[in-house]
């Protein structure tokens, strides 16, 4: 890809992450006896991508570093069924935003069926040590703000 266009799409990928969007991870779930669907990484993408999804592979940093999956566009219900599946797959939550507002929804353990609430996002210029995703292009890394605080 030529340097004009990667740049674009790395423009449009941080766009995107202002309107509705999904984030889950396939890889390292927090609890692996509850991934009935036993799928990996490339497979869960594949699948998104095959059923219609505007899914990406992303770099997140959650304690450490995996691949995560990225799905722009997402309704509430469209949400609702990405967090079955991200349960399906033994993972321990996922989020959905609507670009502003966002869910970190819980789906095994002792916090399995809460949710905490967070508001805005922060984009970074450099990597931050931790708690963060990359975009596709690896320039613009990103949080989401979460009130930890305030579990529902």
């Amino acid at each position: 890809m030529a340097a004009k266009a990667m740049f674009k799409s790395m423009q449009e990928h941080k766009a995107k992450v202002a309107g509705p969007h999904f984030l889950m991870s396939a890889e390292n779930p927090k609890f692996p006896e509850k991934n009935v669907l036993g799928m990996d990484h490339a497979t869960t993408l594949s699948h998104l991508q095959g059923a219609g999804y505007d899914a990406h592979e992303v770099n997140g940093h959650y304690g450490a570093p995996e691949k995560s999956i990225i799905v722009y566009g997402v309704n509430h219900d469209q949400a609702n069924q990405l967090h079955g599946l991200a349960a399906k797959l033994g993972q321990d939550s996922s989020i959905y935003s609507d670009g502003t507002n966002h869910t970190m929804q819980f789906h095994h353990g002792e916090m399995a069926g809460k949710k905490i609430l967070g508001q805005g996002t922060v984009h970074h210029t450099q990597k931050p040590a931790d708690f963060f995703t990359t975009l596709p292009g690896g320039a613009n890394h990103f949080t989401h703000n979460f009130d930890f605080d305030k579990v529902v």
